[in-house]
Parts: C-alpha cells; sequence; structure tokens
C-alpha cells in the first residue's frame, strides 16, 4: 500500500513538473560555486591580511563543497536526461575538484548506501571498524583493549574528522586501482576517472608549484582536504548518524533476500534525518539537507526538493512513517554523541523502541511501531 501510495505522489510531482531534469540550473549553480572557490583562492593569494584570508578559506571551502554536492544529483543520474552529462557533472564535482573517485562514489553511495541505509553489514557508511564503533553489538563483539578505546572515542572525533577527506581520497585509489586490474570489471569510465583524478593532483598541487614553494602547494591543498573533510561531516553525518536515525540489524546479512523482505519506503524514512538550513545553506548542500526527500525519490533533481517536503511530511503522517529534521548545530552534536551514545541495533517492533527512545526520550506512537515490524 505504501509503495502505491509513494508512486502516486510521485505522479503529483510529475504533474506540478519537479521530476522534469533542470540540467541548466545545475550547471548553472556549478558554475557559481567554481567561480566562487576560484575568487576566494585569488583572495587568499593577493590579501596579506590573517581575518582576510581565513574568510576566504572560508568560501573556498563553500565553493568546493557546493561543487561536490552538485554533482551529487549527477551520481543519482538526476541533474539530465543524458548519462553522459550526468558523469560529467560527477567527475567535475568529486575526482577533479576534490579527488573522490566518481566511479568510487557513485558505486559506494548509490548502489550499496541507498538500497540499504544504516542497516549493519551492508552499509559501508556506517562501519567504522576498528578504528571506531558506532553501535553496541560492534561494542560488545570488541576485545577489552579496544571496548576501552571505544567508551573514549568520542573526544578525539572533533580532530579526526579532519582525515575524512583524506580516507575518502584514499578509499577512492584503492577502489579504483582495483577496478582498472580486473579485466572483467573495468569500463572506459574507470580510465576515464583515473585520468580525472590524476588531473586532480596535477591542477592542485603540481600546477600551484610553478608559482610557490612545493611546501606551500602542498599546504594549500592539504588545509583545502581538511576543510572538506569537516564540511562533509557536519551535512552527511547528520542525515544517518543521530540517535533519530535508526540502525538495523539485518538478521540475514544476505543482500538480495534483505532487499526483497523489506518495506522500502519505511526502510528510508526510519533510518533517515533531514538538516534545516536557510536558502543559503541550502544552495550549497544542493539538496542534502533533504535527505528523506532525496532517499524516497533519489532520481528527482535536488532544486525540486525543498518544494517537495511539505507534501513528503504529510504523507509520512498520514502513513504512519518517521519524518524528522534537526537543526544545524544540534545535527552535529548529536551526530557526534552517536560515537559516545552507541545505538542499538533494532530488530523488529521492540528493537525500534529502544532505539527511538533512547536518542532524544520519546516513544514512537503505536502507528509507528506497528510498522517498524515490518523491518
Amino acid at each position: 500500500m505504501s509503495n502505491s501510495s509513494l508512486s502516486a505522489l510521485y505522479q503529483e510531482f510529475s504533474a506540478r513538473g519537479w521530476t522534469k531534469k533542470c540540467t541548466g540550473r545545475i550547471f548553472g549553480e556549478l558554475a557559481f560555486h567554481f567561480v566562487l572557490m576560484i575568487t576566494s583562492i585569488a583572495v587568499f593569494i593577493a590579501v596579506d591580511n590573517l581575518l582576510v584570508r581565513l574568510v576566504a578559506l572560508y568560501f573556498v571551502a563553500l565553493g568546493s563543497f557546493g561543487m561536490a554536492t552538485n554533482a551529487h544529483s549527477g551520481s543519482h543520474f538526476a541533474a539530465s536526461p543524458r548519462n553522459k552529462i550526468n558523469w560529467l557533472l560527477t567527475f567535475i564535482g568529486y575526482p577533479l575538484n576534490v579527488m573522490i573517485s566518481g566511479t568510487f562514489w557513485r558505486h559506494k553511495h548509490v548502489v550499496v548506501h541507498h538500497p540499504t541505509p544504516n542497516v549493519a553489514g551492508l552499509d559501508d557508511d556506517i562501519d567504522l571498524l576498528p578504528f571506531f564503533a558506532l553501535n553496541q553489538k560492534d561494542y560488545t563483539d570488541a576485545g577489552r583493549l579496544r571496548r576501552t578505546w571505544y567508551r573514549y572515542q568520542w573526544i578525539l572525533v572533533p580532530l579526526v574528522i579532519a582525515l575524512n577527506g583524506f580516507n575518502l581520497a584514499y578509499a577512492s585509489w584503492k577502489f579504483l586501482i582495483g577496478r582498472l586490474l580486473d579485466r572483467e570489471q573495468r569500463t572506459v569510465l574507470h580510465w576515464i576517472d583515473l585520468g580525472a583524478m590524476t588531473l586532480h593532483l596535477v591542477l592542485w598541487v603540481g600546477l600551484p608549484m610553478l608559482f610557490f614553494t612545493p611546501a606551500q602547494a602542498v599546504g594549500f591543498w592539504a588545509i583545502r582536504g581538511v576543510m572538506m573533510g569537516y564540511t562533509i561531516f557536519f551535512v552527511f553525518a547528520p542525515a544517518h548518524f543521530p540517535g533519530e536515525a535508526l540502525f538495523l540489524d539485518p538478521e540475514n546479512k544476505d543482500r538480495r533476500e534483505y532487499l526483497r523482505n523489506r518495506d522500502w519506503c519505511l526502510l528510508q524514512c526510519a533510518t533517515t534525518t533531514n538538516l534545516k538550513t536557510t536558502p543559503f545553506g541550502n544552495l550549497f548542500c544542493s539538496g542534502t539537507d533533504y535527505q528523506i526527500e532525496h532517499h524516497l525519490f533519489p532520481g528527482i533533481p535536488h532544486p525540486y526538493l525543498p518544494k517537495m517536503a511539505p507534501y513528503v511530511k504529510a504523507w509520512c503522517a498520514e502513513h504512519g512513517y518517521p519524518y524528522r529534521t534537526l537543526g544545524f548545530v544540534e545535527g552535529f552534536w548529536k551526530s557526534w554523541m552517536a560515537f559516545r551514545n552507541l545505538k542499538p541495533l533494532a530488530v523488529g517492533a521492540e528493537g525500534a523502541r529502544l532505539a527511538v527512545a533512547g536518542a532524544d526520550g520519546e516513544m514512537i506512537t503505536e502507528r509507528e511501531l506497528a510498522q517498524y515490524q515490518l523491518l
């Protein structure tokens, strides 16, 4: 019933013109983010004033992040009806911009994460072992020494976030090289991806060395990488890390079996939260602040998501699905505290009750509870 009603909601969005690809607008936003980033870099270089340079770095980070989130629509093939254009946007926003492989991102985010968000053993985004634990099962399964570390891991998280971007770059190279060495899996897209990843190093490290010292060139590249690590965490972590977003135990680790038996709508709503931003923030988030709408309709271009939000919220209320929105600071705080207050893995109705009650002290409704039994 929920899937058919979701289809009806999609048809309503289609009738309003919200499913039409708005390629021109998306590329216009990309151009804006790029100009902001380049202009801010120029200001950083030209003005010898610490305060001005700090402000410039802030806008460098915003522009870089805006390019990446803008490419997020491309990775979902939601920016253009032509897949070549979607891949072009993906390669510009990820490997060229922040040295995150486009094929890696699509596999990690679109192929793996979206079908099974926050499902332990199936969603790599919540598997931070062995360095960090996010759920109580990982803690209890660990040895004594590691459990001691997990009790205090949250203290160092704000510092470790700085390495987030570099970790994604490392995972990208590992994935891409593995694909290129596998004759059965590699495609021309992987070779293009390799070229874009290499070109990133040429443009961001090699070229600046012609005008600045190697230490200055590498130093600025590293600072930009650190800032990207923080912006990624501030926007993406609140979507799935806070206690309001359930962690689920599939009981059956077979992905195909799990996908056949899940309530897809409930899975997306129960494991995802939205992030409240301003129109200014939404411009740079490119729809990643409307994660519930995006997870339910991943193929719809991000400019329409704010318009869809009231309808999706009403639809969730009608069908008993959770719909939660966190403030920007609140989202960061609860994402950070997820490393201190490890979440249980929800199994059936009682597991869902404990998970949600432990998040904010509020029990879910009986209607929601009945729906959670379908997980």
